[in-house]
């Protein structure tokens, strides 16, 4: 039976890419537009999280 730590092939933690380096992809397009919906995510939390802390102000 092969030693399935002396394959060839990288560790999933070795094989993800560092902050700021781009993955590599089959689809690029398909990453651009998984991160745009990433990003709108997180508009999203940002304006409820506003909406909230306002909501709790006197007016």
């Amino acid at each position: 039976m092969p030693d399935l730590e002396s394959q060839d092939e990288p560790a999933m933690e070795q094989a993800s890419p560092s902050q700021g380096e781009r993955p590599i992809v089959l689809d690029p397009r398909q990453l651009n537009r998984i991160e745009s919906v990433h990003r709108g995510f997180l508009y999203q939390h940002l304006y409820v999280a506003n909406c909230l802390l306002r909501a709790g102000r006197p007016a």
